[in-house]
């Protein structure tokens, strides 16, 4: 059996016989975690695109909409560092020189991209919506490499080159086995190699000079469910904490998690001045009678964690340090903005200061502009190392996360907001935040399972079925489903459909299991429990009996599929009986009204195909009572044509063959969201003879 660590070296030493390939930005996208992965780490803090935590995952449009990290970053600090970067000068000596990757520093001189690659165990599935593939705009798998060898199911491996000549090999790993759903594994080596251009077969630029002193700083600058959480009360309520500074902690993880906002905002935003708004519930409290609005749906409920694995003892030592981390600082942005302006003697000195801090203490709330409450960062500093020329060092560490999940933030939190929420003999405020604390504990869980999995070996996690391939067709009155056959996988069981409705982010419930059938091994589902010209989504996993299961967490346990890889984004809409004649069509919702939409409230414009410029809006109106084929043209009052739709139209993954229904997302011919006003349709309609039926002619409203 290979270990972790044995496994680490024998992909390296794959590396020196395996060509670089260029790439930039790939993702983490088969577990809870949804991760990002830039090709040199050094992007800034202002962009959300390039740094993506998404927890819980889900969402593939909007993957920054719930992102809990707003950067990350690498300081490498180096002392009595002779530099030859400069090509008009011979050399620069310095006391101390720190490498700034990540947060903070986006400065191209410090780092070249030398390859970024994502790998897969298992071949992606395919996803047909109404005979249309579809792609995800944010999914960066389809140009991974198929390995079957593969120590687990995802992984991604980012090479650069630094200025001080140490070239950083990063191998992030990521599991689909859901007793494994919660962490990801990122393993460094760094390697003295003189070199920081996209060259490799020159001279080394930096000489062969022996590095002395050396620091690797990992910086991340959490905020856990920034995007939401946060622009309820308008408050920065973000605390750090580390474990690991006692002797006999089994984990060394820092983490971040939401805190109470007490003080009071001269902006006005802040409703939480007397409430608690631990987790910040999704309300708003009326200012005259004091009542709660809003569903409650506890949305900052998530822990953040960084933990630390495994640190060599030195460059010719690869037994694990446990003195590692040497630095542990939990401080707030404010303060740690104040470090950029520093020397790089300043900044080596924060590296190489050996304290320890645990972090802040939750406790009364001091207002907004309290420095221990900005958005926290949680700083790893590891060594330090001598690393003669041509010798490395391994340090692996982990990101993992935790919470209740989110079907408990909804019912627990609407509980919370009609005054009925009771945990664990606590009610009201008490019970929510002891029961959005329970967070911590199974944060502390996915860490102790990362541990698990490298003390043992990550090629002992086993992987559960792959994700079969759908086909999903909607009719008239139901939706077929059909899935790949992957009966090949070991031990396969059967499969399970799961569905949602109104957006793809909601949460999906278990609609068949194909066991509980006469075939347990059957490829096809034909879903009838439906409304017409409701929006639904699907996913189909495959699972196992357990018996591929002899190596994992828990032996013969069964094993199920990811829910995310064949997820679908398109809408799935049943279709209505089609009309006999020209008189039976109507739009609806007419007159169609911003603030009272009928598929979900809020309009959201968001583009889900990228590859033919299709939009969804949640404020669609529909075309009803058509015949089996149509022609619409849409004017305005001055009859200038706004749109011109087929039906059915099969360029388009939510049009329906055979229906007597077509969806319109009040998008022009020019791709422009139309406005206020009264607009004008005329129908041309055939049969399914292709016999003509005449015109029909009509109005709606549009009120925004």
């Amino acid at each position: 059996m290979n270990n972790g660590k044995q496994q680490i070296v024998v992909l390296f030493m794959a590396l020196m016989v395996t060509p670089l390939v260029f790439g930039q930005m790939k993702s983490h996208l088969i577990n809870n975690i949804w991760v990002t992965r830039w090709d040199t780490e050094t992007y800034s803090s202002g962009d959300d695109n390039f740094h993506r935590f998404t927890y819980p995952a889900g969402d593939f449009a909007g993957e920054t909409k719930n992102y809990n990290n707003r950067g990350r970053g690498l300081w490498i600090g180096v002392k009595d560092f002779i530099d030859y970067a400069d090509p008009n000068v011979d050399s620069v000596y310095y006391d101390a020189f720190v490498n700034q990757n990540g947060v903070g520093r986006s400065d191209p001189g410090y780092t070249r991209p030398l390859s970024n690659r994502k790998y897969i165990r298992k071949p992606l599935p395919d996803i047909l919506i109404n005979l249309k593939n579809e792609r995800h705009p944010n999914d960066h798998q389809l140009g991974s490499i198929i390995d079957g060898n593969l120590i687990a199911d995802e992984m991604i491996e980012t090479i650069y080159a630094t200025r001080i000549g140490i070239q950083v090999t990063k191998r992030s790993y990521a599991f689909a086995n859901p007793n494994h759903s919660n962490y990801i594994i990122q393993t460094y080596n760094f390697r003295n190699n003189g070199n920081f251009d996209d060259d490799t077969t020159n001279t080394p630029e930096q000489r062969m000079q022996d590095l002395k002193g050396v620091y690797f700083g990992f910086l991340y600058n959490a905020c856990p469910s920034r995007r939401i959480g946060y622009y309820v009360i308008r408050d920065y309520t973000h605390w750090a904490h580390y474990y690991g500074s006692e002797s006999g902690d089994s984990l060394k993880i820092g983490y971040v998690y939401d805190g109470d906002a007490m003080g009071n905002r001269a902006d006005g935003y802040n409703q939480g001045a007397e409430w608690d708004d631990l987790g910040k519930p999704d309300v708003e409290r009326d200012g005259a009678t004091g009542e709660f609005t809003g569903s409650g749906e506890f949305l900052s409920y998530q822990y953040i964690g960084f933990g630390l694995l495994h640190a060599d003892m030195a460059f010719n030592n690869r037994a694990n340090d446990a003195a590692q981390p040497a630095t542990v600082i939990c401080e707030a942005e404010d303060l740690m903005d104040d470090l950029y302006w520093h020397s790089d003697v300043g900044k080596y000195n924060f590296l190489s200061c050996k304290r320890k801090t645990i972090g802040s203490d939750l406790g009364e709330y001091p207002g907004p502009d309290h420095l221990d409450a900005r958005e926290s960062y949680v700083t790893f500093s590891i060594g330090p190392y001598d690393i003669p020329y041509g010798e490395e060092v391994n340090i692996v560490l982990y990101d993992a996360a935790g919470g209740i999940n989110r079907k408990l933030a909804k019912t627990e939190g609407a509980k919370w907001v009609e005054g009925t929420l009771e945990f664990e003999g606590l009610t009201g405020d008490e019970a929510k935040d002891a029961l959005i604390g329970t967070g911590r504990d199974s944060l502390f869980k996915a860490a102790g399972r990362a541990q698990w999995a490298w003390r043992n070996g990550l090629d002992r996690v086993p992987s559960p079925p792959r994700s079969p391939g759908i086909d999903i067709v909607p009719g008239v009155g139901q939706v077929t489903i059909k899935w790949e056959d992957v009966s090949d996988e070991p031990g396969l069981a059967g499969y399970r459909v799961y569905r949602t409705k109104d957006e793809y982010t909601n949460l999906y419930e278990l609609v068949h299991d194909t066991r509980e059938g006469s075939n347990p091994l059957a490829t096809q589902y034909i879903d009838h429990d439906v409304e017409l010209m409701n929006s639904y989504y699907y996913y189909v996993s495959a699972y196992s009996n357990g018996s591929n299961n002899t190596t994992g967490l828990i032996p013969g346990q069964p094993l199920e599929s990811s829910p995310y890889l064949n997820r679908h984004m398109s809408p799935v809409k049943p279709g209505v009986q089609t009309g006999t004649s020209m008189d039976s069509i109507y739009v609806v919702p007419n007159p169609y009204h911003y603030r009272g939409l009928s598929f979900g409230g809020e309009a959201n414009l968001r583009r889900y195909e990228a590859q033919d410029d299709a939009w969804e809006l949640k404020d669609q109106i529909s075309f009803v009572g058509l015949p089996t084929r149509a022609k619409i043209r849409i004017f305005t009052i001055h009859g200038d044509k706004v749109a011109e739709i087929d039906h059915p139209d099969p360029t388009k993954s939510y049009s329906i063959y055979g229906s007597g229904d077509e969806a319109w997302f009040q998008i022009t011919e020019s791709h422009q969201l139309i406005k206020s006003g009264v607009y004008f349709y005329l129908v041309e309609g055939w049969d399914a003879n292709d016999n003509f039926l005449g015109i029909a002619k009509g109005k709606f409203v549009v009120i925004r």
